[in-house]
């Protein structure tokens, strides 16, 4: 084995035994702000938020978040301040004829369902059903 070989070898095994934590992507600035919004109001000692997949488009993003046995979605709109909290719901509000019904454009509401539905297949399959199990739809002021 040539010493090219062997060195890729090597770095390929590194790589392999970084926790996936760490080897997972930051967060963009976008998701981060959203991220911290929800941790900012929801999360407790008592009753700990987990608030991923964040998808994050033009001037709305999607944020499913869990806390203990329940969980949901929840709709961000981007106003000049920062992210706003516009809707929680179940995971319905995650598809795109929920989405264009707030006022988004269809082409927008595909690209951010998808991205959203794509990020969430990555969350285990017990975490990704507490997603429906937030009963109503509320609209944030």
């Amino acid at each position: 084995m040539s010493i090219a070989a062997r060195l890729k070898l090597v770095l390929l095994i590194g790589l392999l035994t970084i926790p996936p934590t760490i080897a997972m992507a930051a967060d963009t600035p976008d998701q981060a702000a959203v991220r911290k919004v929800l941790m900012d109001t929801y999360d407790t000692p008592q009753s700990h938020l987990v608030v991923d997949p964040v998808v994050v488009g033009s001037n709305r993003a999607l944020a499913g978040w869990t806390q203990g046995e329940r969980g949901g979605v929840a709709l961000f709109t981007r106003e000049p301040d920062g992210w706003r909290l516009s809707l929680c719901g179940n995971d319905l509000i995650s598809q795109p004829d929920s989405l264009v019904l707030t006022g988004m454009a269809q082409s927008d509401a595909q690209i951010l369902s998808k991205a959203f539905t794509a990020a969430a297949r990555e969350a285990p399959p017990e975490r990704r059903a507490l997603f429906r199990t937030f009963g109503e739809t509320i609209r944030m002021n």
